[in-house]
């Protein structure tokens, strides 16, 4: 759902996208973003070195646990098992338009499923 607001001369002021509103860690939107950015479209066998440094510099401005971290990725892994949002458009809805995040999805739990220890550990200098 998103909601538009408009100044007094009816120039658009805000939009708000509510559409991925989760009740969350605030971690979990910083490793959403990391898994867009850097780590789901590694073909490596180990996190990359630009999400490390991302995450280190971030870090350096809004400090965050290590604690903090692994509950981010843990509940990332979990949402990523545990949603349908994609399934339940293509199959209950006929909106075949999202099939491109199917194997998106598919990739990005690959992905944590190999690397999730090592993630929840990631070592920050």
């Amino acid at each position: 759902m998103t909601k538009t607001f408009f100044d007094d001369l009816d120039a658009v002021s805000r939009v708000f996208d509510f559409e991925m509103v989760a009740y969350a860690p605030k971690v979990f939107e910083l490793v959403r973003f990391l898994m867009f950015m850097f780590l789901q479209k590694d073909s490596g066998n180990t996190p990359t070195a630009q999400a490390k440094l991302y995450l280190e510099s971030y870090i350096k401005i809004y400090p965050i646990s290590k604690e903090e971290i692994r509950t981010g990725f843990t509940l990332y892994y979990l949402r990523m098992l545990h949603g349908f949002w994609a399934q339940n458009e293509h199959y209950i809805h006929n909106n075949f338009r999202v099939d491109q995040f199917l194997l998106a999805q598919f990739n990005s739990i690959k992905y944590l499923f190999k690397h999730l220890e090592e993630l929840k550990n990631f070592t920050i200098d």
